[in-house]
């Protein structure tokens, strides 16, 4: 009993290209190429073509898509990360602002005009001290604009009719 071994050798390769031209053919990949190298180095063309990457239209098109995605966000948390840091700098330059006039323009809850007797109602004409001269008429906008410009303090006395003495700015806020 003699095995032709040249025979089992020679239809092996030729499977083996096969085999790796139709891998190549659905991975998108030149099948000549890949059928030659598959009939000369059989199972490692084999290996090598099942490895390789997948060139067909709706697997490069799902790379593609995967990548812009990828991209995408990328850029957005880019813009996110950019915008915190203008956020920091804008608010600590606010901070540094209240600061220097005294004021707390972070506490947005805690309300300008109450109504209430004697608080900074909008009464038409506002006295205010300044440098120990009495100083006005002017607007409830115009004392919260002196006060946020640092011409008055929360210390600093005001009046209008219906008030019975002149009292601090800050205790009408």
């Amino acid at each position: 009993m003699q095995i032709d071994i040249d025979g089992i050798t020679a239809s092996g390769s030729i499977l083996m290209a096969v085999v790796c031209a139709l891998i190549a053919h659905a991975k998108g990949r030149s099948v000549i190429v890949w059928g030659l190298l598959g009939f000369v180095f059989s199972c490692f063309a084999l290996v090598f073509c099942l490895l390789a990457e997948d060139l067909s239209p709706g697997a490069r098109d799902q790379r593609e898509i995967r990548n812009v995605q990828r991209r995408a966000r990328e850029r957005q948390q880019g813009e996110r990360q950019r915008l915190a840091d203008l956020e920091h700098r804008v608010l600590g330059r606010l901070d540094a602002h209240d600061l220097a006039l005294g004021l707390d323009t972070r506490d947005v809850r805690r309300p300008i005009a109450r109504g209430r007797q004697g608080e900074l109602t909008s009464a038409p004409s506002w006295f205010y001290e300044d440098r120990g001269n009495t100083a006005g008429p002017v607007s409830k906008a115009a004392i919260l604009g002196l006060l946020a410009t640092g011409n008055l303090r929360h210390e600093s006395l005001v009046w209008t009719e219906g008030m019975s003495d002149w009292r601090p700015l800050g205790e009408l806020l």
